[in-house]
């Protein structure tokens, strides 16, 4: 199974969303006046070749060299014949010369292979697409056509491909992923990738920038994991690079999966990612950030000191080897002469008196604190604002009142069991 995302919109063209379309041949048109509108070349292709313009369906007309252009015009087969007959037609002072388009077989980008059937989907924009191949029974199905995305279900997952242009707003992308987020909470199995266009420390980005940031507060409460690994750039241009092609999957997937920058060639900008589901063998080594918080107050200089005390250095280790190994003997000095605070991840249990309600809550205040931070300067920020107060109390409203529900469950069961949970 093979998600990629694609930049070239004439190549998603040329797959033919219905199957009556089988029927229809492909011509090319060429030497074309660079002034030639569409509607012009069809008025002289009607009068010269005698069919009906309802026939014809200019797919793409391209600027070539010296100021010429290229036409590419389907036909019903019986009307495509009569224009490869007539051979050429004539524009204003240029006689131009219409050839079949020899069609080429889809082949698979990884092994050129024409045996597999391919399944294609993409976005309303035809620059973010899915291609699942290799697969006898590799069928898409419940496919959401989005702005900027287009999901699929193949199988038991669901499919993700995203593409968010750096020309997007901030608002424009922020209710783009929002509308992501929304659509994924609550599907298992979810594999998330594309080219997002975003910056931020959590995938080895040398910055974060807002989009970033918004990306990660709207996956925030998805089950999902980051699935890169690596400072490696993503996408490379005039000798700079940086990582703007992200993978996500839904916790489960995460667990067992392989992700990496492939060295494939292929004539884009961005690297080749790879990345393989269901393979326990070869899981990625995925490691929670902790961070160590001593209180200053508990320092024992004495103690200290005495742990540093026979710290030295050999002439032949080089000076990434001494970094680490002084630092490992401070932080060993530091665990035996102060105390913990506490070990701080960024997965933490529930609380007691969480439920579903709250959560709920809490989704619909951040989101409304979302909107209300991006409509600064417009007509509606007033209006936002006191939404985001209204969702804000419900969300405190829900938590007070399950934390007193919590609690006088946790008396009443004082009551009966003095030694069990409320103990």
């Amino acid at each position: 199974m093979v998600i990629r995302r694609t930049d070239s919109a004439t190549i998603i063209q040329s797959l033919q969303d219905d199957i009556t379309l089988a029927q229809l041949r492909t011509v090319a048109i060429y030497n074309l006046d660079a002034a030639v509108t569409p509607d012009e070349l069809l008025a002289k292709l009607s009068s010269q070749a005698k069919v009906e313009m309802n026939a014809l369906t200019v797919k793409s007309l391209r600027a070539g060299l010296r100021n010429y252009q290229t036409a590419i015009l389907s036909a019903p087969e019986a009307v495509a014949l009569k224009l490869i007959e007539l051979g050429r037609v004539e524009i204003g002072w240029a006689k131009c010369r219409i050839r079949e388009l020899e069609q080429w077989p889809l082949r698979c980008f990884k092994c050129l292979s024409t045996s597999h059937i391919a399944c294609w989907a993409k976005d309303s924009s035809g620059k973010a697409a899915l291609w699942c191949c290799g697969s006898s029974d590799g069928v898409l199905q419940d496919i959401l056509h989005g702005n900027g995305f287009v999901r699929a279900r193949f199988s038991s997952y669901w499919l993700y491909s995203c593409y968010l242009a750096p020309s997007l707003t901030l608002e424009q992308f922020g209710r783009t992923v929002d509308r992501i987020a929304d659509d994924v909470r609550g599907r298992q199995r979810v594999i998330i990738g594309g080219d997002f266009n975003a910056w931020s420390v959590e995938w080895e980005s040398s910055r974060s920038d807002d989009r970033g940031r918004l990306l990660l507060e709207a996956f925030a409460n998805l089950s999902i994991s980051l699935l890169n690994v690596g400072s490696q750039n993503t996408f490379r241009r005039a000798g700079t690079g940086s990582i703007v092609d992200l993978s996500f999957a839904s916790d489960s997937i995460a667990a067992s999966a392989t992700w990496s920058v492939g060295s494939t060639y292929s004539a884009s900008d961005h690297e080749v990612i790879t990345f393989t589901i269901g393979d326990s063998r070869h899981p990625l080594p995925r490691t929670q950030h902790f961070l160590e918080v001593f209180k200053p107050e508990t320092l024992n200089p004495q103690l200290y000191g005495h742990n540093l005390d026979d710290l030295t250095f050999s002439k032949n280790m080089c000076a990434e080897d001494s970094a680490n190994s002084v630092m490992a003997r401070l932080a060993e000095a530091c665990e035996a002469s102060m105390s913990q605070s506490g070990t701080y991840t960024r997965h933490h249990k529930t609380v007691f008196w969480w439920n579903d309600a709250i959560a709920e809550a809490r989704r619909s205040c951040f989101r409304a604190r979302r909107l209300y931070q991006r409509a600064r300067r417009s007509t509606n920020f007033e209006a936002l604002g006191l939404e985001y107060k209204r969702r804000r109390n419900i969300l405190k409203t829900a938590i007070r009142s399950s934390k007193r529900e919590c609690f006088l469950s946790l008396c009443d069961s004082a009551e009966h069991d003095p030694w069990d949970k409320a103990y």
